[in-house]
């Protein structure tokens, strides 16, 4: 007795193989959408927690400097800040990893453990701080969706400082600081009358200053 071997239907096997890689396809695009999407959860986590520690331990605000003219005169300047310094450095490591990974450029000071004016033995403390403009915004528009509490009408105050000096020429007369930029000065100086205590316990420290990426701007 012979048998005959059954020759297999060539459609069959093309569209088994075809179904195959069409599953495999969308399982991969589904994979990839899913990874991209747990990717983003993450972030948002991240900002989330980073708004939550500069409300709790950081401060938003502007700081009066000199700007020095070409006749050699000083008149007052403003800068916009956003900080937070702690001495938990595990924390301030996270922080500074977050920055880095937004791309932002900001300062690193570090104030080293002693005994302070007060007799109190202090631990070893550090300062993160964004000044420029270009990153001040790109963080402010990061985190503001996560904040609630006073700092987020800081944060809007430092967007009205910005709308001022640009309804402002760039030079002549008409660029200096006037009235308005005062005014949200005087709104923001400092943690609301608390800013000499806070320098006070900083000035205790042995300062050591970096900047992280290039010079502020």
């Amino acid at each position: 007795m012979s048998y005959m071997l059954e020759t297999p239907k060539a459609s069959c096997t093309f569209w088994t193989l075809t179904d195959i890689l069409i599953n495999y396809k969308y399982e991969r695009e589904n994979h990839e959408d899913e990874t991209m999407g747990n990717q983003q959860e993450r972030f948002n986590l991240e900002l989330a927690w980073l708004a939550g520690i500069i409300e709790g331990e950081g401060w938003i605000s502007l700081t009066m400097v000199s700007s020095e003219k070409r006749n050699k005169s000083k008149l007052p300047a403003f800068r916009p800040l956003i900080g937070v310094t702690n001495t938990d450095l595990l924390m301030i490591e996270k922080i500074e990893e977050i920055f880095k990974l937004l791309g932002l450029k900001f300062r690193k000071q570090i104030r080293l453990s002693g005994l302070g004016s007060d007799g109190i033995f202090r631990k070893t403390r550090i300062e993160l701080s964004v000044f420029s403009r270009q990153y001040i915004t790109k963080l402010a528009n990061l985190i503001l969706p996560y904040m609630h509490g006073e700092k987020k009408n800081r944060i809007n105050k430092l967007f009205d400082f910005y709308k001022v000096r640009d309804s402002k020429p760039k030079a002549g007369i008409n660029s200096k600081y006037g009235p308005e930029e005062f005014a949200i000065y005087k709104d923001l100086y400092g943690y609301k009358g608390n800013r000499t205590s806070r320098l006070k316990i900083l000035n205790d420290y042995t300062l050591n200053t970096m900047k992280i990426g290039d010079d502020i701007v």
